[in-house]
């Protein structure tokens, strides 16, 4: 998880706080159908700094960085109900 999302967002120094479930997707992609077990874990940034050498290709970090004040603003940002459910989860772990 830490490899993906320092692949993903290019940020390199996060910690994995606690796990939050898995979701069994399926769609169809380039002419096959898909399916995966997608695992999810809320992490904290140690350091927001990006694109350090633990990060070797700049391309790799395909996404923008959306941020939000607290989790229940995230939730909001969120598109998919599953992403919202699993930030709400997040939430949770903080009550």
């Amino acid at each position: 998880a830490l490899r993906e999302v320092r692949e993903e967002s290019g940020y390199c120094h996060l910690e994995v706080i606690a796990p939050l479930g898995t979701l069994d997707v399926e769609y169809d992609h380039r002419g096959g159908h898909v399916r995966r077990r997608e695992h999810y874990f809320l992490m904290r940034l140690e350091d927001d700094r990006r694109g350090n050498p633990c990060h070797s290709n700049e391309e790799e970090a395909l996404f923008q960085v959306r941020w939000a004040a607290n989790l229940d603003e995230a939730v909001g940002l969120l598109t998919y109900d599953s992403e919202k459910e699993f930030a709400r989860r997040a939430a949770g772990c903080f009550a």
